[in-house]
């Protein structure tokens, strides 16, 4: 069944780029040809070290939003956990530190992790969670916690969503004039906004985020609550939700001093730990791309007392690899099929 499984997720992905029969016959020849790799799943191919994975999610919500980070469904997250308890073994980030410092991780071994600290985790994630008894570890952006205070690129979306400005000027990377007459249109500039923003230290970084305020002609930016509040995490931790943090504010880490390093790595620590009266292990680099973080910022992590520090870019990890710079993979496909399949080739590639 997994195999097929395999099959129509890969015929699914490459569907629009051909409709050859004689192409397609091509990929299941070859998924029958390496018969002898896949005829293992679920059980995978036997290596020295047991491969796993970690799966990064940010919101669900019960239907796509063009301007919320990296939504899956509803729907979609409740095929997918289905998917994921019929083939693996899903455990907290903290047990799977645990197995690997005593060398016994178990194959098959895959975990889900939340950043930001969204609201709708609680909302809509958290039941499915419940449902079927799934662990999962939420990084929390702690002095959003209990707030009606927005992450900074939370601002610049819901700015670009809200302005009734078809036009706007406004100047970064050698352009000063954005068209905002669509809505994919807007989703561009707001992609392009959020990728120059990223490189700007918080302070500036702030002042554009008002400046464009401004020039949108937004008088009022105020929204419903996007973040937890302790209550809510409270709750979840005591029905077997994990908690890490995700620094105090969720700047880029590799652009600060080393003293706002400390205090973004450590007090986020601190907070977590004062209110639920449980050590905090885990770690995840806001934005967690390879130029977000440096090593001042790992040795950081570990001086603070984490076990390990999760990042954004994808891959399968290994009990080799280092624990301070685990690869997390982006379960956003449409098709569960087709999210199915792509956890199974990024194993079978390791």
């Amino acid at each position: 069944m997994l195999l097929n499984i395999l099959k129509n997720s890969l015929l699914y992905s490459i569907g629009s780029l051909s409709t050859k029969p004689f192409f397609h016959r091509k990929i299941s020849s070859f998924i029958d040809h390496h018969s002898v790799k896949f005829h293992l799943i679920p059980r995978f191919e036997r290596r020295p070290s047991v491969p796993f994975q970690i799966l990064l999610y940010h919101r669900i919500l019960p239907e796509d939003d063009p301007f919320a980070i990296g939504v899956v469904t509803v729907e979609n997250f409740r095929e997918q956990t289905k998917n994921l308890i019929s083939y693996f073994r899903i455990v907290s980030l903290d047990d799977i530190i645990n197995e690997l410092e005593i060398g016994k991780l178990q194959p098959n071994t895959i975990c889900i992790t939340f950043d930001d600290g969204y609201y709708d985790n609680y909302q809509y994630a958290f039941p499915i969670l419940k449902e079927f008894r799934i662990p999962a570890t939420i990084f929390l952006t702690t002095d959003l916690i209990g707030s009606q205070k927005m992450l900074w690129h939370d601002k610049v979306l819901q700015i670009i969503k809200n302005t009734e400005v078809d036009n706007f000027r406004f100047k970064i990377n050698g352009r000063n004039s954005f068209n905002l007459t669509s809505i994919n249109k807007k989703k561009e500039v707001a992609n392009e906004l959020l990728e120059w923003m990223k490189k700007l230290l918080p302070e500036e970084r702030e002042q554009k985020i008002q400046e464009l305020k401004k020039t949108c002609q937004i008088d009022n930016n105020e929204t419903k609550r996007l973040m937890l509040n302790w209550n809510e995490v409270k709750e979840m931790h005591s029905a077997g939700i994990s908690f890490g943090a995700h620094t105090k504010n969720h700047p880029i880490l590799s652009l600060l001093s080393w003293d706002q390093i400390e205090e973004e790595i450590e007090s986020s620590k601190y907070a977590i730990e004062k209110n639920l009266g449980d050590k905090v292990q885990t770690f995840a680099y806001p934005n967690g791309k390879q130029n977000d973080f440096d090593e001042r910022c790992k040795k950081i992590v570990k001086q603070a007392g984490y076990r390990c520090a999760v990042t954004s870019y994808g891959g399968v990890n290994n009990a080799e690899d280092d624990l301070y710079e685990l690869s997390r993979f982006s379960p956003w496909d449409v098709n569960p099929k087709c999210f199915l399949g792509r956890i199974l080739l990024e194993r079978m590639q390791t």
